[in-house]
């Protein structure tokens, strides 16, 4: 079962860090497993945006902001739980790109990409990393 969620940007300007932030402290909600009344074992939280994986991970103090959806996001699920997925096969991006009816229909969005099937050693990996200038985020307001 997949859940993805594209959402709107708000009127004002956040950085792109921030909508990515706000997108991941989204997605955690159970609510799949309590609408279908059936509890699941194991959760696995994607992320093509290697700076929010770093924030979730960091265990540094952040500006209110930020903070409280880390937090939130740190309270709802495990943070060895949270992966990358490079953008070029992640089935959420097909939302926030330019995409008509007849090619979503065509899309992996439906399934999956095909690795996700494959036991978990086999999915994408990549080292989380935190550039130096995405900490300026952390006490800016």
């Amino acid at each position: 079962m997949f859940r993805l969620i594209a959402r709107v940007a708000p009127v004002t300007r956040p950085t792109i860090p921030r909508l990515e932030l706000l997108g991941a402290a989204i997605g955690p909600a159970s609510t799949i497993s309590e609408a279908l009344n059936f509890p699941l074992k194991t959760y696995f939280f994607w992320t093509d945006f290697m700076i929010v994986l770093g924030w979730i991970t960091n265990t540094e103090p952040w500006n209110t902001f930020m903070g409280n959806r880390i937090k939130g996001i740190r309270e709802l699920t495990n943070v060895e739980d949270w992966r990358f997925v490079p953008g070029d096969i992640n089935p959420a991006d097909l939302l926030s790109r330019s995409c008509d009816w007849s090619e979503l229909l065509r899309s992996r969005w439906w399934e999956g990409p095909k690795w996700l099937y494959k036991c978990p050693e086999f999915w994408p990996y990549k080292e989380i990393t935190l550039p130096e200038e995405t900490m300026i985020e952390r006490l800016s307001s």
